[in-house]
């Protein structure tokens, strides 16, 4: 979940996210590179990482065991269900109040507040193309899960 607030990508892209698709997690410029095939609008997505998302990738990469996937499951796709997360929020206590897909929205509003430029539609969200990125929002020093 904490990931998903850092990126903003859509579920499906986090639940199949691989290892290989991430750049310089120990450098200046972390990045998630997620190939054509995995984007709806099958276009190549850059999403900058915050220092948070780097931090969260750390702690994951052990649990993880040798599987190629962040996230691992037993199914026939080899990745954790589609309604893991969603499960998740209603266990939280957010069922019917909240869900996973939504947080898009929330970082739309928060780029539109912020000021930043329009790139386009919300499958544009976030993008090193333009100007709407989160991670550009984002101080270093606060997470958007302490800030709420």
């Amino acid at each position: 979940m904490k990931l998903m607030v850092l990126t903003f990508v859509r579920t499906g892209e986090l639940r199949g996210a691989l290892w290989s698709e991430f750049e310089q997690l120990d450098g200046d410029a972390p990045l998630w590179r997620i190939p054509a095939a995995r984007m709806k609008i099958r276009e190549e997505h850059l999403v900058p990482l915050a220092p948070q998302a780097v931090a969260v990738l750390q702690e994951l990469r052990p649990l993880c065991g040798n599987s190629s996937y962040l996230f691992p499951g037993k199914g026939d796709e080899g990745v954790m269900s589609n309604n893991t997360m969603l499960y998740a929020l209603y266990r939280m206590g957010f069922h019917g109040r909240a869900t996973v897909h939504g947080f898009r929205g929330v970082a739309s509003t928060l780029l539109n507040e912020a000021g930043l430029p329009p790139t386009g539609s919300s499958d544009s969200l976030p993008t090193t193309s333009g100007t709407r990125c989160a991670a550009h929002i984002i101080r270093p020093s606060i997470s958007p899960i302490d800030a709420v």
